[in-house]
């Protein structure tokens, strides 16, 4: 069992190393700045909203129609009650459901909700188009918009209420709180274990501490595997200390989907780093390549750059991607209910192909000292 004692070796290398400590600090912060930027810059250009209609009033298409205008510049698309299944295939950014005897109770002054289910794709424009529009109807609370005599004239009595926008699921999954909370359960998680992973093995090959490990008979297996120990204990500390911290502000992840869930990431985002590292020649080509790997994780992220708007190849591979499927997970319990069974079962495979990967090229490192 030599690997825990050189896993533990390495977490005191690490943690006592300044500039990884800094990281550990900073890119949290960071990285939850950015993604502030980016949810603050979404439009609700190109999005496409399913529309499910309950109300049989000869009136309902017209109404829906009035209603949906103030939606303009969407793309508008009838959808049936297998809704959830394109929603989870993000096909739509979010459905709206008009409900039974929408146009009468509207026409007849009564208050009128439409039900809405964000897509756990994207999450992101999910929020956006909730909160534009429930503004929209607010600012045409009272207002004659919806008196049915307005369709002969421009101006009529006032006092009819608008419709609101309502969430049969808990409307807090669309605060920015919660929008957050993936940036910092999962992804600061990765970028940290990826920018430490990416210079370990070739900074162990020009400080000449391989050679030390070949003359100690350190396995590869050993090898490898207490620098994958030792980098995933950091990210999954790291989710932990983020998961106490959305607690207190009273966004709520289940811990066992946490705990699956950043360990497979941490075990594949270590595996990665580690990889690259023993194929960089130098420290600063292995930093270049770790930072083109954060700048990829963002975008296959899903929780920063929303995957509608990514290039058919990196939908494609955000699919596939750790990040991504993390994030999926999360929204699925939370939106539906819906055990995550699948994306665990991904996100694990996954981790163990990339340490694999890791442990063969770090045996190719090893036999050459």
């Amino acid at each position: 069992m030599r690997f825990i004692a050189f896993a533990g070796f390495e977490i005191k290398r690490m943690v006592k190393r300044p500039s990884s400590a800094i990281l550990m600090f900073l890119i949290p912060l960071a990285v939850v700045v950015i993604s502030l930027l980016f949810f603050n810059s979404f439009n609700l250009s190109n999005i496409k909203l399913g529309v499910l209609n309950l109300d049989k009033d000869p009136l309902s298409r017209f109404t829906v129609g009035i209603v949906m205008s103030l939606f303009k510049g969407q793309t508008l698309f009838d959808v049936d009650s297998n809704y959830k299944d394109e929603l989870l295939e993000g096909r739509y950014h979010a459905v709206v459901i008009i409900p039974k005897n929408f146009s009468s109770d509207l026409y007849d002054a009564k208050r009128t909700e439409i039900g809405f289910v964000p897509s756990p794709v994207d999450i992101q424009l999910s929020a956006t188009i909730y909160q534009v529009f429930n503004s929209m109807f607010e600012d045409l609370e009272g207002s004659p918009f919806f008196n049915p005599k307005v369709l002969g004239y421009l101006f009529a009595g006032q006092g009819y209420p608008a419709p609101r926008l309502v969430m049969k699921e808990n409307e807090e999954i669309l605060s920015v709180s919660s929008l957050i909370a993936p940036v910092t359960l999962f992804l600061s998680a990765a970028v940290i274990v990826l920018a430490i992973g990416v210079n370990n093995t070739v900074e162990d090959r020009e400080i000449g501490l391989l050679e030390q490990y070949t003359h100690m008979n350190l396995s590869a297996v050993e090898y490898i595997s207490g620098k994958v120990i030792a980098l995933s204990l950091i990210g999954v500390i790291e989710s932990l200390g983020a998961y106490v911290l959305l607690l207190l502000f009273g966004v709520k992840v289940p811990l066992l989907t946490l705990l699956i869930l950043s360990s497979a990431s941490a075990v594949f985002h270590s595996s990665l780093g580690l990889f690259v590292s023993s194929c960089a020649p130098s420290i600063k080509v292995g930093s270049i390549a770790g930072t083109g790997l954060v700048v990829l994780s963002f975008f296959l992220s899903g929780v920063i750059v929303p995957i509608s708007v990514l290039p058919n190849f990196l939908k494609k591979l955000s699919n596939i991607s750790p990040l991504f499927l993390a994030n999926l997970a999360v929204r699925k319990q939370e939106i539906y209910g819906i055990s995550p069974t699948h994306e665990f079962t991904f996100v694990i495979l996954a981790a163990l192909v990339m340490f694999a990967i890791a442990l063969f090229s770090s045996s190719i490192i090893l036999r050459r000292h």
